[in-house]
């Protein structure tokens, strides 16, 4: 059950966010690739695809937990892990 949460919990958030409704990507951050945000993201990525209809999730290297909060709050991204 644990292992659905997190990618049930990003499909509903972005099915339900504001924008557009042609809308058929979403990038994902996590953080540098010697980490474990990013094999996690792409995961997260990947299983979020499958799950929602239309939607392509990309997981984009970033700086970290910071630098995603900055971009989703000020809408570069979508959905940032922290």
């Amino acid at each position: 059950m644990k292992k659905l949460a997190v990618p049930l919990i990003l499909s509903v958030g972005i099915a339900c966010s504001a924008g557009d409704a042609d809308r058929r990507f979403a990038s994902l951050g996590t953080a540098g690739t010697g980490g474990i945000y990013y094999p996690l993201g792409g995961a997260i990525a990947r299983m979020v695809g499958e799950a929602v209809a239309g939607l392509q999730m990309t997981a984009e290297v970033t700086g970290g937990s910071v630098e995603n909060l900055n971009r989703v709050a000020s809408g570069e991204m979508d959905v940032g892990m922290a």
